[in-house]
């Protein structure tokens, strides 16, 4: 096992710097002869949070509950939740409000997945998908939420209630039909979250 600091190997790649150990009982029949021989669990749904050992090798919640030693690059990992599907099918109605949803889960033994202050930003992708419109009067349609932060609502889920009725590319523009993206981030704990789904009028 490398020590602070020195390089080591995961998956055949070669990463610098100090990785982060999470550390399980393994069951006896389990017998790792090294990092680059980590059985991995299968993965479950594409909508479920994902811890990744910054190369190549997924360690989902899975593998974390059937003991697999797992070398996680960041201490959390995320997922957006439904309504707004992964895949970017989600085809929404101004004047509604949409939850913003995500899961997450500890990369980490000591990690608590009720301890962050998510926040999101929002964008218009332009048709020619080269210029977006940024989002800038974020409102919620719940006394609850403030300012663009998603709220925890406990077992590592977080929410705000977006409001397309209240919000708008500024205080006198409201939102159009097209083609948004929406990227949530919680200060470099998990890798940021970034969906698309669509607007269109009633």
């Amino acid at each position: 096992m490398p020590r602070d600091g020195e390089p080591h190997t995961v998956g055949g790649n070669r990463h610098e710097g100090t990785p982060v150990f999470t550390r399980f009982l393994l069951p006896a029949s389990l017998i790792l002869a090294g990092c680059d021989t980590l059985p991995i669990a299968p993965l479950l749904s594409t909508e479920d949070p994902v811890c990744d050992d910054g190369g190549g090798i997924p360690l989902s919640k899975a593998n974390l509950d059937h003991g697999v030693i797992a070398l996680a690059s960041l201490p959390f990992a995320a997922a957006i939740a439904p309504p707004i599907q992964a895949d970017g099918s989600s085809v929404f109605q101004i004047a509604s409000t949409i939850p913003f949803k995500i899961r997450v889960i500890a990369c980490t033994p000591d990690g608590d997945p009720n301890s962050l202050t998510p926040t999101f930003s929002l964008v218009r992708v332009g048709s020619d998908g080269s210029s977006d419109d940024p989002i800038t009067q974020l409102e919620s349609s719940s006394a609850a939420d403030e300012g663009n932060t998603l709220r925890s609502a406990g077992e590592g889920q977080y929410l705000f209630n977006f409001s397309t009725k209240k919000s708008g590319f500024s205080s006198s523009s409201g939102l159009t039909s097209g083609l948004y993206r929406l990227t949530i981030s919680a200060g470099g704990n998990f890798a940021d979250v970034v969906v698309e789904f669509r607007l269109r009028k009633s």
